[in-house]
């Protein structure tokens, strides 16, 4: 096979409307790829839309390296699968002998529709099936990358093959794990990393922190799907950041069970932790059992506790739209975030992403009618819930929002009621869309009993 070093740039297409982009945190799935295949000899450039468009949405003029490229490769999250296609479509009828290839988690789950799109589509983990990938005479369309067993053989993400990243980049990504060995009902992430968390070293963690702080950031990532899923592994890498007198604050995702160890809680409120994500998902038992969370509600309550005991400031995720829940749901969840003194909380509508248990279910009772993955972000009800019009449900979760952050003073009430704003402001055409569909629904007596929209 031709070893010919190619020209490629790597693509982060940017969804239409994204709630979060006022914090710029590098996804690093797409760097870890980049730096994989500089290091193999190729030169290799990364463009995220979030920086700059890479396709004008209204001359439909490309960035001029993807005119140049050997080879063109796009990320695809569900929610920015219809522009990574565009791209795809405008490099190849710019230039017919650029490669076009596609990868991502949305690829992963749906191979052969993104083959319709790319010359190459790379599943799964991607940093040595996509070393094959781009060689000019490689052959197939579809290359399903396995999973990597020993993470310390990926080099450390290059932050300097994204063009503009590093003035825009507030947090670095430090990646620690892949895999989660939880089977949530909504989420589509061990289909793709499975349910074995397999680790880098600690050591190998804490040289990339210490890399970061040496290049000057002060603020950390852990882009882990569950930062304590071991909790002995976290304990050792915090240990070994105190050790190493790292002045850096850092945040992660966690699930509520970070809290059942006070070593570690103690671990984390030393090594300056600026706040725990926690998926809490649900307040209620019902909603919680239909998510498969393997939790109670008092174990919750008695961890969230825990938490505030140690002044670890809770960032609570919660996702609303389970078969069980209804109006009363909604003020249960606000009490909740009020009562356990949450500092931030993000309102998720139930999304019937592919590959998941819900989507699954949602499908084969034909209650799915947005079939646009464009709205398959959490901000957009694409389903018809149980105990909502579609309407009342998307009203409701903007209330929902609107209500925990009303009294909300400094930065964090500010992002929220500007986020509202510019949502709805986003969305006009969508909201009329859903107000049609809603009554239709209710002529036709489909979700007959349900409120009025």
């Amino acid at each position: 096979m031709t070893n010919r070093p190619q020209k490629i740039v790597l693509v982060e297409p940017a969804a239409e409307f994204n709630a979060y982009q006022f914090v710029r945190i590098p996804l690093i799935g797409l760097l870890y790829i980049a730096t994989t295949l500089k290091r193999a000899g190729h030169d290799v450039t990364v463009l995220s839309e979030v920086t700059k468009p890479v396709l004008s949405r209204k001359t439909g003029k490309l960035a001029p390296e993807l005119l140049s490229a050997d080879v063109v490769g796009v990320s695809t999250m569900t929610p920015t699968a219809h522009r990574a296609y565009e791209i795809a479509h405008a490099v190849k009828e710019a230039n017919p002998k650029t490669k076009v290839m596609l990868g991502g988690i949305h690829c992963s789950l749906l191979p052969d529709e993104a083959a319709q799109h790319a010359d190459v589509v790379v599943t799964g983990e991607g940093e040595k099936a996509v070393l094959d990938a781009v060689l000019p005479d490689f052959e197939g369309q579809i290359v399903r990358g396995g999973l990597i067993e020993d993470l310390d053989t990926l080099p450390f993400p290059d932050y300097g093959l994204e063009r503009g990243l590093r003035k825009s980049l507030k947090y670095a990504t430090i990646s620690s794990s892949r895999g989660c060995p939880f089977d949530c009902s909504f989420c589509c992430v061990t289909k793709v990393y499975g349910r074995r968390v397999r680790f880098r070293s600690v050591e190998s963690a804490a040289e990339e922190i210490e890399l970061r702080y040496k290049q000057g950031y002060r603020n950390l990532f852990f882009g882990d799907d569950n930062f304590a899923a071991n909790r002995d592994w976290t304990k050792a890498l915090l240990t070994e950041m105190l050790r190493r007198k790292l002045k850096i604050s850092w945040v992660a995702e966690s699930r509520i069970e970070v809290a059942k160890d006070p070593e570690l809680l103690d671990l984390i409120s030393a090594t300056n932790c600026r706040e725990l994500f926690i998926g809490f998902e649900a307040v209620t038992q019902d909603s919680l059992d239909k998510y498969n969370k393997h939790l109670k509600v008092e174990e919750v309550v008695e961890s969230v506790r825990r938490l505030n005991e140690h002044k670890i400031s809770i960032a609570g995720m919660f996702i609303i739209g389970a078969d069980s829940d209804n109006a009363r749901t909604i003020k249960e969840t606000l009490h909740f975030c009020k009562s356990m003194r949450l500092r931030y909380a993000q309102f998720s509508i139930l999304a019937p992403f592919p590959g998941t248990r819900v989507a699954r279910d949602l499908t084969s009772q034909g209650r799915i009618f947005d079939h646009d993955f464009r709205h398959y972000d959490g901000a957009h009800v694409v389903f018809r819930p149980a105990n909502f019009s579609p309407l009342n449900l998307q009203r409701d979760v903007l209330k929902l929002w609107r209500n925990f952050y009303s009294l909300a003073s400094g930065i964090k009430g500010v992002a929220a009621r500007y986020f509202l704003s510019k949502w709805e402001k986003a969305n006009k055409n969508y909201l009329a869309q859903l107000r049609s569909y809603t009554a239709s629904l209710g002529r036709r007596g489909v979700d007959a009993g349900l409120r009025a929209p």
